[in-house]
């Protein structure tokens, strides 16, 4: 299982977990609804005693789950913060390189067209530019380039121009979309012959997990991942989430974007 920490700067800064699980049957602990729920309370400081009396549930209940969570291990850690690389370098500073999940860099850039996930990547990068050009950008300092969320209003790139840019993979599972647009990008990934991604796109705890990524090699290093992407050796999944989630996420959405001043990001 690899953890990713997903850092939202606005006035209050914080931290979301996205998990990513390359073997997928080490989701059986979180795919039932107590396993679910014990998991995404444990993205905030509880001891088992208060976690159960939160949850109403037996205390054992808890360390069964906890036990399970733990086995799973932890392999990698990546910070996509929107157009900048502080949460990963501030991040980076911390961690013990020989005992904690390895960190790997990444951005999600701004486009005039929508956004664009660079992983390996921490130079900053005009938000002005075209999608050719900011994938161009990529390139040339040597990261790879992922389509997060492809024709996901309003972030996400329109599917007609998707389909003339090269990239590297597809995000065909988002935790934050519906069924149909996963469907979508699925077909978008399989047309181009991109890598399959999933992400949760998590920008609050109870997100965590919407989605994942699963790699056959287990390497600590990033560029090993980022070769199992190149090959087209990954695998996605998630499950999404209903309309009625949708239609809230995207009400939030709308009202930061009123509190920014209807600016992009």
């Amino acid at each position: 299982m690899s953890e990713y920490f997903l850092l939202k700067s606005n006035k209050n800064d914080s931290i979301a977990r996205v998990v990513l699980f390359r073997d997928p049957t080490r989701l059986k602990a979180i795919t039932s609804e107590l396993g679910w729920r014990i998991f995404n309370a444990l993205s905030e400081p509880h001891c088992p005693m208060d976690l159960a009396k939160k949850l109403g549930v037996h205390e054992q209940k808890v360390y069964y789950y906890i036990k399970k969570f733990r086995k799973n291990g932890l392999d990698g850690i990546a910070i996509c913060d929107h157009n900048t690389a502080k949460g990963y370098k501030a991040l980076r500073s911390i961690v013990d390189p020989k005992k904690d999940p390895v960190v790997i860099p990444g951005v999600e850039f701004s486009t005039t067209k929508g956004h664009i996930v660079g992983l390996g990547v921490t130079t900053k990068i005009r938000m002005d530019l075209e999608p050719r050009e900011v994938i161009d950008t990529i390139k040339d300092l040597g990261g790879v380039v992922v389509i997060p969320h492809p024709g996901k209003s309003p972030s996400g790139i329109p599917v007609s121009i998707i389909k003339h840019l090269k990239f590297d993979g597809i995000e065909v599972y988002n935790g934050r979309s519906m069924r149909c647009h996963n469907v979508k990008a699925e077909e978008v990934a399989k047309e181009m012959k991109a890598a399959r991604l999933g992400g949760s796109d998590a920008h609050m705890v109870e997100q965590v997990g919407g989605a994942y990524t699963i790699f056959k090699n287990h390497s600590r290093n990033p560029e090993d991942l980022y070769e199992e992407i190149y090959k087209r050796r990954t695998k996605a999944g998630g499950k999404g989430i209903s309309f009625p989630e949708y239609m809230a996420d995207n009400f939030r959405i709308l009202k930061n974007y009123a509190g920014r001043g209807f600016k992009r990001i």
